[in-house]
């Protein structure tokens, strides 16, 4: 759902400016810790030394939703593995985001990259200059999330020791990570994404060539945004939706680009 907030501002932008090139961030959790999953994964990986902890990661929550409407759940994946076994990072924070810049990293940057296109925008993310890279891939793991003593992480903490020579300090050690996402959640729960849902989602819907409709409409059923206390499923129920919709504009314009 992050990529309609991104096609947002690149519209935005297109519209509003005469701006070509855009300087972005992409990289920058990746390389140096941005995200509380790292940490997750990181130290379960120190407590259990599983490899199928790193392959897996989050995505292993996902297990028993797919149960509810997939004939399988088994998602061995060979590549992955192999990718698992020749991390060359020492620490486990180190092989969770090297993991990261090359299973997750190249399909994101792809999405990016055309995104842009679509508006004639040129994304350039210095950060990920191969110099940055590699240096912030020599770092030790205190120096990409540092623990307080009352066990808050802070997540790049060499780039927040930078930033306090340019910005202040209530802004660099800003406890609140935001991110510019739709409220999916809501969305979902009793708004235009639960009408959309519920109108696509029939029994000879093109997704039902490979799941049971009914089980994933319970999952709908079952989904409440964390801010009412329920179980948040948005992130399964908005891929399937995207999932459902691109089938549905390839059937109709097979081998095409898809227009904005």
């Amino acid at each position: 759902m992050n990529s309609l907030t991104f096609m947002g501002l690149s519209e935005y932008i297109q519209q509003n400016s005469d701006i070509k090139a855009v300087i972005t961030g992409e990289g920058s959790d990746e390389t140096f810790g941005g995200y509380l999953r790292h940490r997750t994964i990181a130290d379960e990986y120190e407590r259990t030394g599983d490899p199928s902890v790193l392959m897996y990661a989050m995505n292993k929550v996902a297990l028993p939703r797919l149960e509810m409407f997939a004939e399988t759940t088994s998602f061995d994946n060979p590549d992955r593995l192999a990718f698992v076994e020749n991390l060359v990072s020492k620490d486990a924070v180190g092989k969770v985001l090297e993991l990261d810049q090359l299973c997750f990293l190249p399909g994101y940057l792809q999405r990016v990259d055309q995104i842009g296109m679509m508006f004639g925008l040129e994304m350039r993310p210095p950060l990920l200059d191969n110099r940055i890279v590699h240096f912030a891939n020599a770092l030790p793991k205190r120096l990409r999330m540092m623990q307080e003593p009352d066990g808050y992480n802070w997540h790049k903490y060499l780039v927040r020791k930078v930033a306090e020579r340019y910005m202040p300090d209530k802004i660099v050690w800003n406890r609140e990570k935001y991110q510019f996402m739709i409220p999916a959640a809501r969305m979902l729960y009793d708004g235009p994404l639960k009408k959309m849902f519920l109108d696509l989602f029939t029994s000879n819907c093109e997704l039902s060539q490979y799941y049971d409709i009914k089980g994933i409409l319970k999952l709908l059923d079952m989904h409440c945004p964390i801010t009412e206390g329920g179980d948040d499923h948005s992130n399964t129920l908005g891929r399937l939706l995207s999932m459902e919709i691109w089938l549905r504009a390839r059937k109709t314009n097979p081998g095409g680009q898809l227009s904005r």
